[in-house]
C-alpha cells in the first residue's frame, strides 16, 4: 500500500535487515524504473493480482531483467481501483 500513499517501499529479508542493522547503513541502490501503461478499464473479473501474474509471466520477468527493478503503474483507470488493488 506504500505506493498508494506515495511512498517507496521494497522488501527486505532477513538476512539483509540484519546486516543493515549490525552496520547501521540502510541504503539501497538505484537500479531503475520499469513503468507500466495500464490501458483501458479493468474488467470486473480482473484482479489486481491478475495483472501482476501476466507482468511476471513475460519475457522481460523470465530473463531476470526485472530483479531489482522499481515496478511503476500508470494509467486513467487506476484511480477507480479499489484502494487495496492498486498496491498490486
Amino acid at each position: 500500500m506504500a505506493g498508494v500513499l506515495g511512498c517507496f517501499a521494497f522488501g527486505v529479508g532477513s538476512t539483509d535487515m540484519g546486516k543493515r542493522l549490525v552496520h547501521k547503513r540502510h541504503s539501497h541502490p538505484r537500479s531503475g524504473t520499469v513503468r507500466y501503461i495500464l490501458k483501458g478499464k479493468k474488467r470486473a473479473d480482473v484482479a489486481a493480482k491478475d495483472v501482476m501474474l501476466h507482468i511476471l509471466a513475460s519475457d522481460y520477468m523470465k530473463t531476470s531483467q526485472g530483479i531489482g527493478k522499481v515496478l511503476e503503474f500508470a494509467g486513467d483507470d487506476l484511480k477507480n481501483w479499489p484502494m487495496d488493488e492498486r498496491r498490486l
